[in-house]
């Protein structure tokens, strides 16, 4: 009796331990193992990020750029204008008298004080 127990016992054991590992065998054989490379998968999206700050960066720059071109164009325009306007006052003051240029400045005097009183 004892010997039929005992031997129940131990192929029971076997069959569980050679059913255990022909599954493991099978699983390891016929199955992808799936791994997550956290490391590689954020490395990636850390490189996205900086290249989108790249990008928006260098468009700035090219932005502020044209907007320096821009303002190098006016300032050149307005030194061109400013290099004109001397000889237009020179031609004016010439052609006016004391008493014309006395007449237009008590002129502007009396426009700046309605215009302040009718505020």
């Amino acid at each position: 009796m004892w010997l039929s127990i005992f031997q129940n016992i131990i192929i029971s054991i076997l069959v569980i331990f050679l059913a255990h590992h022909l599954i493991l065998h099978l699983k390891d054989s016929y199955t992808i193992k799936k791994t997550k490379d956290l490391t590689e998968l954020q490395g990636k999206k850390y490189k996205t990020i900086l290249d989108e700050v790249y990008m928006i960066n260098e468009k700035e720059k090219y932005e502020l750029l044209q907007e320096i071109e821009k303002v190098k164009c006016t300032v050149q325009q307005n030194r061109v204008v400013k290099e004109e306007i001397p000889s237009l006052e020179e031609g004016l003051k010439s052609n006016l008298t004391e008493v014309d240029l006395k007449q237009m400045n008590d002129d502007l005097e009396t426009f700046v004080q309605s215009q302040i009183m009718s505020t």
